[in-house]
């Protein structure tokens, strides 16, 4: 039987949440997954820091019109993303085609930073992407369906 723990914590003025997050093994392969959160008030005063130093990633996914080019959207986001400091140099930012939809191409970009900034770079990665898109004339097309009327002769 393998078992990881994770320890993390959350410190919110005179509180302190600690969860402990255990994946246990076994020989078939199954995972369960245990939780247990104690909640700490005004015994410890620890803060995250450390925590907040991490870096995370982020995936901001965006649909294309087919008319478009994936090229000139993946352009755009390498440049958006590259002039945002917030964004990390190691490793660096990735735009992909995600996935080839009904209505639009979905492109990818993956960039990673520190987890304080994660939250409002987040947002503004993605207020930025329209802004750029509608500059560039890519378009983000909405779901579309084609309905054909069949008329049966009496």
């Amino acid at each position: 039987m393998q078992i990881d723990t994770e320890i993390a914590t959350l410190s919110i003025p005179q509180t302190v949440m600690i969860w402990v997050k255990t994946n246990m093994m076994d020989i078939s392969g199954g995972v369960a997954v245990l939780i247990l959160g104690f909640l700490l008030a005004g015994i410890i005063s620890r803060t995250v820091s450390k925590a907040l130093e991490r870096s995370d990633r982020f995936d901001l996914l965006i649909g294309i019109s087919y008319e478009d080019s994936m090229e000139c959207a993946r352009e755009e986001l390498l440049a958006m993303a590259r002039g945002d400091d917030r964004v990390l140099d190691d490793p660096d930012p990735v735009v992909f085609v995600s996935s080839l939809d009904e209505s639009s191409v979905t492109m990818g970009l993956r960039v990673w930073c520190n987890m304080a900034d994660y939250l409002a770079m987040s947002w503004d990665l993605t207020e930025q992407a329209k802004t750029r898109f509608d500059k560039a004339g890519i378009s983000i097309p909405f779901p579309q369906r084609e309905v054909t009327q069949r008329v049966v002769a009496a």
